[in-house]
């Protein structure tokens, strides 16, 4: 009796299956918003030393206006502490 034959997953772009590509994809919006996320602290507090207050206000204000999972938040939460110390700084 033979087996039957294992179909093998379908592949997109070379060699990843739709599954792998979903998740790459995934990833590469998680690297996306961390680099955001790092963009506009960094820029706040640069804002913040050159005196822009409202600057420095608005990009902290979209900072936390940003959706992110537990997992980034974990992953990002150095810069969301300097974030909040900002934001005391600034007194908002």
């Amino acid at each position: 009796m033979t087996r039957p034959r294992r179909r093998r997953p379908r592949r997109i772009h070379g060699r990843r299956s739709r599954g792998q590509l979903a998740a790459d994809q995934q990833a590469q919006r998680q690297r996306r918003r961390a680099r955001r996320v790092r963009a506009l602290v960094y820029l706040a507090g640069l804002r913040l030393r050159t005196g822009e207050r409202d600057a420095a206000v608005a990009l902290l204000a979209e900072v936390n206006a940003l959706e992110l999972s537990v997992a980034d938040r974990e992953a990002l939460a150095t810069d969301l502490a300097t974030a909040a110390e900002l934001a005391v700084e600034l007194g908002s």
